[in-house]
């Protein structure tokens, strides 16, 4: 099997991006086809924060998107038709699928259009008055992200990748069950013969994203812990050595693309019976990332099934532990389906130093709580900024040879920033989470 080069992070001819809790601008880069590591850095380029954030808010605000055995109440009925909008408007053909209704798309493998992953999440979520904000409109808000960075013609991936919103998993898995059932003994069938056209390509593998936003420890405290991650379950007792694989691959992406928290495996394989990989685990590899807080199988949160797991109660540290599993995963699927990308767009960045002798800067950043140091290596000038999202400056320190700048940031909130160095000619960013 393929495996991540151990260490390395991406530089092109220009400029460089890497990521701490999200890449957020598109890189410069000397070439127009990028392929292996270089793609997959420009591949999680093009998920965005602020993106995830509004399509989470969207789907929290709909309501308990609640399915009463095969009945769909009014905000699940709301549901489907707009993840259908949204995903058509990507360009994908969307699937209504069976009594559940469950929803699909498929982004179509150019050389091996018969076989895919499946990357899924249960879109409904509990009566009562609850968003089901962390369970489930985290994960799916990822898949819809995901299905987002990998759409349109200058994206390609080897196999297909099939983006899957279950409906009735809290009614006893019933969408992931139905889908199985009817759709198994379709897998890698020509239909009709001689088009190459696949219905069910064969299922290399599925990951299943659910409850992703929440670590504050177990018993959960009022903020994340500085500990906080995501633990990354696997199936230890069928297809496991491949199942294992993907829950590494998962955890390695951070050697292309840092993305601020770690993830863990837990020890045994962590639990599935609570989530619809474990309907799969008997016909193919299957992981499903979740956030860390609890022991296995056990779920730390107590905002689960209450009617307060709604948008407004999470914090942005919250937001962007979710951000993290965002990154990974759609990082994981660009080097699992070896996804190619031609056309990209020249990044935004600040003029070169003048005089400035090349290829001479280093760099780092170094996160503790309540500080962010940056350290900055160049023989010339060096210019360190740090901003918000927009723009906003809030840090800028102008230096030469190897300096360190050190930022309190109790003075600003918690979120997603972006840290520019202009250094020697070459232009770094990185972005950095600031957890309260």
């Amino acid at each position: 099997m393929p495996t991540l080069l151990s260490g390395r992070r991406i530089f092109a001819a220009v400029a460089v991006a890497l990521t701490i809790g999200g890449l957020l601008t598109p890189q410069i880069f000397s070439q127009t086809r990028l392929t292996g590591n270089d793609a997959v850095v420009a591949i999680a380029a093009r998920s965005t924060f602020p993106n995830y954030k509004t399509t989470l808010k969207a789907l929290s605000d709909m309501g308990t998107r609640q399915m009463i055995d095969s009945i769909p109440t009014e905000s699940n009925t709301i549901a489907v038709a707009w993840l259908v909008r949204e995903l058509g408007a990507m360009g994908y053909a969307t699937t209504i699928f069976g009594t559940y209704r469950s929803v699909y798309c498929t982004k179509i493998g150019s050389r091996a259009p018969d076989s895919m992953y499946i990357l899924c999440a249960h879109l409904d979520g509990v009566g009562g008055f609850s968003g089901n904000c962390d369970d489930d409109a985290s994960g799916t808000a990822l898949v819809v992200e995901a299905a987002r960075a990998f759409a349109g013609a200058a994206v390609s991936t080897r196999c297909s990748i099939r983006f899957f919103l279950t409906n009735g998993h809290e009614a006893g898995y019933k969408g992931a069950i139905e889908y199985r059932d009817n759709r198994h003994d379709l897998q890698g069938k020509e239909n009709p013969p001689g088009s190459r056209q696949f219905p069910e390509p064969v299922w290399l593998g599925l990951i299943n994203q659910d409850l992703i936003l929440y670590d504050h420890g177990n018993p959960a405290g009022p903020v994340q812990i500085p500990q906080a991650s995501i633990r990354v379950n696997y199936c230890p007792w069928s297809y496991a050595e491949s199942s294992l694989y993907m829950a590494q691959q998962f955890i390695a992406i951070d050697k292309v693309i840092f993305v601020g928290y770690p993830a863990v495996i837990p020890a045994g394989g962590g639990g599935l019976g609570a989530f619809d990989a474990g309907q799969f685990a008997n016909y193919c590899p299957v992981i499903s990332p979740e956030e860390g807080g609890g022991d296995a199988g056990y779920i730390a949160n107590p905002l689960h099934h209450d009617d307060a797991d709604t948008y407004e109660t999470y914090s942005e540290a919250d937001f962007a532990l979710a951000f993290s599993a965002v990154q990974r995963e759609v990082g994981e699927m660009a080097f699992l389906t070896q996804t190619t990308i031609t056309g990209n767009t020249p990044a935004k960045s600040e003029p070169p130093v003048a005089n400035a002798a090349p290829l001479s800067s280093s760099w780092s950043l170094l996160t503790r709580q309540h500080e962010l140091t940056i350290s900055a290596s160049s023989r010339g000038t060096h210019t360190v900024k740090l901003s918000s999202l927009d723009g906003t400056p809030i840090m800028r320190r102008i230096g030469q040879g190897r300096m360190s700048y050190s930022l309190r940031t109790e003075s600003v909130g918690a979120g997603l920033y972006v840290v520019t160095i202009n250094a020697d000619g070459n232009v770094m960013q990185k972005s950095v989470v600031i957890a309260r």
